[in-house]
């Protein structure tokens, strides 16, 4: 791990990246969006860190989901089911 990488702990983290405190999400969340690789960190022992960036920045924090491309609307057997799945 090079030097220029801090870890900060998850409600410090929190603290510092969402300066308004209604709109900070909790420790659960946090370690969710670690869990699914959106946010930089890792467990070491029983504590939470998010890998960060030498001035508190994470290393990275996607919460994009990748959209899976439909080639053509599926089909279900229903027509009406069908013509509806067509028109989306």
């Amino acid at each position: 791990m090079s030097s220029n990488i801090q870890r900060l702990k998850l409600t410090v983290f929190a603290q510092r990246y969402w300066q308004d405190e209604e709109s900070r999400p909790c420790r659960d969340t946090l370690i969710s969006h670690i869990k699914r690789g959106w946010l930089s960190g890792k467990k070491i022992g029983t504590q939470w860190y998010v890998e960060c960036t030498s001035w508190g920045a994470p290393l990275f924090y996607s919460t994009e989901v990748q959209k899976i491309e439909l080639k053509s609307p599926p089909k279900t057997g229903n027509s009406i089911a069908d013509r509806i799945l067509a028109e989306i």
